[in-house]
C-alpha cells in the first residue's frame, strides 16, 4: 500500500527526465519509441525499473489519437516507421481504431514517373543557389493501393511506396493486408484495363496477367454472359469484343461475326468463349445482314449448313419466310426459301416461269431444309398456273404440256381441295384449257357450220371453268361448236369441279313426230329386238344409275313408226337453235306413257335409237352408252356372244349367261 502511494505521488510530478526537459510519466516516451522525431523520449544515465515506470504511466508506445493527430495535420513522418509501430502495437488495437486506419490516407504511392533532368549548373545564374521548393506528399488510404509488385505497377496500377524487399509474409505485410492493401487488380479493374480506350501496351499486359491468374484469382467471378466489356481481340485490328460476342471458330467470320484472335484460341474454353454461334444468333445475323452476291451466299449457306442439327422447328419456320437468297449480285433482289425451287436440267418448267436458285451441293443442302424445293408441290403448282396461264401455256412446251400440268392438278384435287381460297380462285381465273373445233372448207375457210364437209381444226383457249362446256354428246358438240374440255375423265372432274357444265345439259331438245303414230313390222320387230336385248342393255349399269328397271323395259316401253322426226335443239347460254331430221326419238302421251318412235326410210340407225334409248333410261348418258348399246342392238347373237367372251367385266357375266341360256346358246 505504500508503494502505490508512492507511484501516485510521483505520477503527477514532473520527475521524469527527457530531451526536452522534465516531464510527467505519462508524457514520457522510453527510448524505443522512434515514431515521431519530436517526442519527449526519457534521458536516463541509468533507467530505473521498466516495471516501475509503466506502473507510473511511462509510455512504450504513442497513443492512437496522438498518431491520428498528426496524420490528419500531414506532419512530417515516415510511413514505414508508423508501419512498424503499428505493427508492434497491434494487439492493443481495437475494432474500431482498425476500422479508422483503414479509411484513412497514410500511405504513399510508388512514384513512377522519371524525375525530371536537373538543369545545366551555371555560376552566373540568380537561382542556381536557391533550392526548389518541396513537395508535398500526397497520401492514399491502404485500400486504394496495391502491394509493390513490378507486375502490377507495369500495369499502371497505384502501387506502395516500399522501401526494401517486400516480403508477403512478414508481419508489416499482414498488417497492410488487414488494412486493405490490394494484392492484386478485381476482375472489373484488369477487364478495363484490358478494353478501350487504355493504351494497346497496357491492355496486352492486362490480359495476359488475366489469362496468367485467370484460374487462381478469377474463375468464381467470371460470368462470360455478364461481361458486357469488350476486351477480348479479334482477327480484326483494334476491334475487341466480349466473351458472348466472340467465337473461336474462323469459319465464323463469314458471316462477320467477330473470331478470337489465333494465338488467343487455346484459352477460349477457359473463357467461355463458344466455338460458334447459336442458332438463333445465326438466324438474327443473317435476317439483318443478307448476303450481298451469291458467291458470298454460296459461302455462308455452307457455314449455316453446319448446324442443321442445332436447329428446332421453330428456326426452320422462321428460314422458310425469310427472303435472304439473293437472285443476282445487286443486294437488292432477294427470295424467301418457301416460294423458290432448285434448278434443274431436267426440269418440266421452262426456267422463266420459276424462280430458281443453285449454289452448289453442300448450299444446296442447306436451302433444302429451310424449304427450297425440286419442284413444286401440287398447291404451289396450282397458284403458279392460275396466276400466270399464259406464260405456261406459251412459254412451257405448248398445249400437251399444259395439259399435262392440268393432269397433275386434276390428280391432286383433293389435296387442293382443302385450300378453299385457292380454289375460289381456281373457279374465277381463265387458266382451264378450252377446246373450239372449227371446219375448214376445201377452200380452207373456216365455219362452225356442221354440215359443211372439211377439214376439222382445233383451236385452243384459255377461260374459266364457267366458260368451258363438257362433252357427253360429239353431235351437240358438232352443231354448236362450244368451247369445251378435253374429253378425259381427270380432266372432265377437274373442269366439272370448278364450274363446268355437261353440254346436254344446256341444250333444250324437242322431238316434233310429223304423222300418226302406227305398229309395223319394222316397228314390231325393234320391239322384239330390245326385248330380247334389254337384259345385255342394262347389265353394265347398277340400279342406282338408271331412270328405270329391266321389267319395265321389257313391259312398258312401247316401239311405234311416225312417217317423219323434226328434232329441235336449242343451246341456252345463247340461245342458237338448230333443227334436223332424225330416225328415232322417245315421247310422252297425255298418259304418261312412253313411246319409242322410228321413221321408215332407209335401213334403221341403231345409233339414233340406242342414243334415244341412253337419254331415257340412264340417269347420266355418255357418248360410250350410245355406243355400246348401238353395238348390242346391230350385231347377231353369235357375234354377241364372241364379243362377250373377249371382255365379260363390260358385262354381268350372270345376266350374260343366263341370257344365252335362255335362248339355247
Amino acid at each position: 500500500s505504500t508503494q502505490r502511494a508512492i507511484v501516485a505521488m510521483l505520477s503527477q510530478k514532473k520527475c521524469i527526465p527527457t530531451k526536452y526537459g522534465m516531464k510527467l510519466p505519462n508524457e514520457s516516451y522510453f527510448k524505443s519509441v522512434t515514431l515521431f522525431p519530436d517526442l519527449p523520449v526519457m534521458v536516463f544515465t541509468k533507467q530505473p525499473l521498466e516495471k516501475l515506470l509503466l506502473s507510473m504511466g511511462a509510455r512504450k508506445s504513442v497513443e492512437l489519437q496522438l498518431v491520428f493527430d498528426r496524420l490528419v495535420n500531414a506532419g512530417s513522418w515516415d510511413h514505414m516507421q508508423l508501419v512498424k509501430y503499428l505493427t508492434s502495437v497491434r494487439d492493443t488495437l481495437s475494432s474500431g481504431e482498425i476500422k479508422r486506419l483503414k479509411a484513412t490516407s497514410i500511405f504513399p504511392r510508388e512514384d513512377l514517373s522519371k524525375p525530371p533532368t536537373p538543369p545545366p549548373k551555371d555560376s552566373e545564374s540568380p537561382t542556381s543557389s536557391t533550392p526548389p521548393p518541396p513537395v508535398p506528399v500526397r497520401r492514399y488510404a491502404a485500400n486504394t493501393l496495391y502491394v509493390p509488385s513490378e507486375v502490377l505497377a507495369d500495369l499502371g496500377l497505384p502501387v506502395i511506396e516500399w522501401k526494401g524487399r517486400w516480403r508477403a509474409t512478414s508481419d508489416e505485410a499482414k498488417l497492410l493486408l488487414e488494412l486493405g492493401l490490394l494484392t492484386h487488380p478485381s476482375l472489373d479493374v484488369i477487364l478495363g484495363l484490358a478494353s478501350l480506350p487504355t493504351e494497346r501496351d497496357i491492355r496486352a499486359k492486362a490480359l495476359t496477367y488475366l489469362l496468367e491468374n485467370f484460374k487462381t484469382l478469377y474463375t468464381l467471378q467470371y460470368t462470360p454472359s455478364k461481361i458486357n466489356v469488350a476486351f477480348l481481340p479479334t482477327t480484326k485490328p483494334d476491334v475487341l469484343e466480349t466473351p458472348d460476342g466472340s467465337y473461336y471458330n474462323p469459319a465464323c467470320s463469314v458471316m462477320d461475326f467477330p473470331v478470337l484472335r489465333e494465338d488467343l484460341r487455346q484459352y477460349a474454353v477457359m473463357l467461355g468463349i463458344r466455338e460458334s454461334p447459336l442458332p438463333a444468333r445465326l438466324l438474327e445475323r443473317l435476317s439483318k445482314n443478307r448476303p450481298e452476291t451469291k458467291a458470298k451466299a454460296q459461302q455462308m449457306f455452307e457455314f449455316l449448313g453446319r448446324f442443321q442439327g442445332d436447329f428446332q422447328h421453330h428456326h426452320w419456320t422462321a428460314l422458310r419466310s425469310l427472303a435472304f437468297i439473293p437472285l443476282d449480285d445487286s443486294g437488292q433482289k432477294f427470295v424467301e426459301p418457301q416460294n423458290c425451287y432448285f434448278d434443274r436440267k431436267d426440269s418440266a418448267f421452262h426456267p422463266d416461269l420459276l424462280t430458281t436458285v443453285d449454289f452448289g451441293k453442300t448450299a444446296n443442302l442447306f436451302l433444302k431444309s429451310c424449304g427450297v424445293k425440286e419442284e413444286p408441290s401440287p398447291v404451289e403448282l396450282t397458284q403458279l398456273v392460275i396466276r400466270s396461264p399464259h406464260d405456261f401455256l406459251n412459254r412451257n412446251g405448248g398445249v400437251e404440256n399444259y395439259k399435262s400440268i392440268l393432269r397433275q392438278i386434276a390428280s391432286h384435287m383433293h389435296v387442293i381441295r382443302t385450300q378453299k381460297a385457292l380454289v375460289s380462285e381456281m373457279i374465277k381465273s381463265p387458266f382451264l384449257l378450252g377446246e373450239k373445233r372449227i371446219t375448214e372448207d376445201p377452200e380452207g375457210n373456216e365455219s362452225e357450220d356442221s354440215s359443211n364437209v372439211g377439214q376439222v381444226v382445233v383451236h385452243y383457249k384459255l377461260a374459266r371453268a364457267s366458260e368451258i362446256y363438257l362433252i357427253d354428246d360429239t353431235v351437240l358438240q358438232q352443231i354448236f361448236t362450244p368451247l369445251s374440255a378435253p374429253i378425259e375423265s381427270h380432266l372432265e372432274a377437274l373442269y366439272e369441279s370448278l364450274g363446268s357444265t355437261w353440254i346436254s345439259k344446256q341444250v333444250k331438245e324437242n322431238n316434233r313426230p310429223q304423222g300418226a303414230l302406227a305398229v309395223t313390222r319394222r316397228s314390231e320387230n325393234l320391239q322384239e329386238l330390245i326385248v330380247e336385248r334389254a337384259p345385255l342393255l342394262l347389265s353394265d349399269h347398277p340400279a342406282n344409275r338408271l331412270n328405270f328397271s329391266l321389267d319395265w323395259l321389257t313391259n312398258k316401253l312401247k316401239v311405234r313408226q311416225v312417217p317423219e322426226i323434226q328434232l329441235r335443239r336449242e343451246f341456252i347460254p345463247t340461245g342458237v337453235t338448230h333443227t334436223e331430221s332424225t330416225t328415232a326419238c322417245v315421247v310422252q302421251d297425255q298418259s304418261r306413257a312412253y313411246y319409242l318412235l322410228v321413221t321408215p326410210k332407209g335401213d334403221m340407225d341403231y345409233f339414233d335409237i340406242a342414243d334415244a334409248l341412253a337419254k331415257l333410261l340412264l340417269k347420266k348418258k355418255k357418248l360410250n352408252d350410245s355406243i355400246w348399246w348401238s353395238s348390242l342392238l346391230s350385231s347377231s347373237l353369235i357375234s354377241l356372244k364372241r364379243k362377250v367372251k373377249i371382255s365379260l367385266s363390260l358385262l354381268q357375266e350372270v345376266h350374260v349367261k343366263g341370257y344365252f341360256l335362255c335362248h339355247g346358246y
